[in-house]
């Protein structure tokens, strides 16, 4: 189990009151699955690709998503995502609302422009882990967690998504 305490004064990065909320959980472990087509008007997705490769369409450019990489889905952005046939893919999903950076709109995590596919340098056993103990831990202090995810995302990739 992987446990880390925040404190506030001294890392918040998030305006105030704007703290990421969860609002769906999914793990797609078929190795047929795919999503369709859709978007999400008031959701940014975070997709931790656990295994495999995962093939996504975000505004028809084509991205590839590899084992312990995460996509950023930012909200109102048109995306379908399937799992390789070659290299079947295990994903975790997580739909986060209600947060904002300073300076920044509402729910964004990206730059304008970013490429979507965040690839896990330092930290990858606590990502993994994150993402694997939300599973079990959720209901149960959901919004605590979706600060973590993203403050942990941020310390432990390998560019800055802010």
């Amino acid at each position: 189990m992987y446990q880390r305490c925040f404190d506030s004064a001294a890392e918040t990065i998030f305006e105030q009151d704007k703290t990421p909320r969860f609002s769906r959980f999914v793990i797609s472990d078929d190795p047929n699955w795919e999503s369709g087509h859709h978007m999400h008007d008031n959701e940014t997705e975070l997709i931790y690709v656990k295994k495999g490769i995962a093939r996504l369409i975000i505004d028809s450019s084509l991205y590839v998503a590899h084992a312990d990489d995460i996509v950023v889905v930012e909200r109102g952005r048109l995306h379908a995502v399937a799992s390789d046939s070659n290299s079947p893919a295990t994903t975790y999903t997580c739909a986060l609302y209600g947060f904002c950076f300073p300076g920044w709109e509402e729910n964004q995590l990206l730059q304008s422009h970013s490429c979507p596919v965040v690839s896990v340098v330092q930290g990858k056993e606590v990502i993994k882990s994150i993402f694997n103990e939300l599973s079990v831990l959720l209901p149960q202090g959901k919004n605590v967690l979706a600060s973590s995810v993203i403050r942990c995302i941020c310390l432990h990739s390998d560019r800055t998504l802010l």
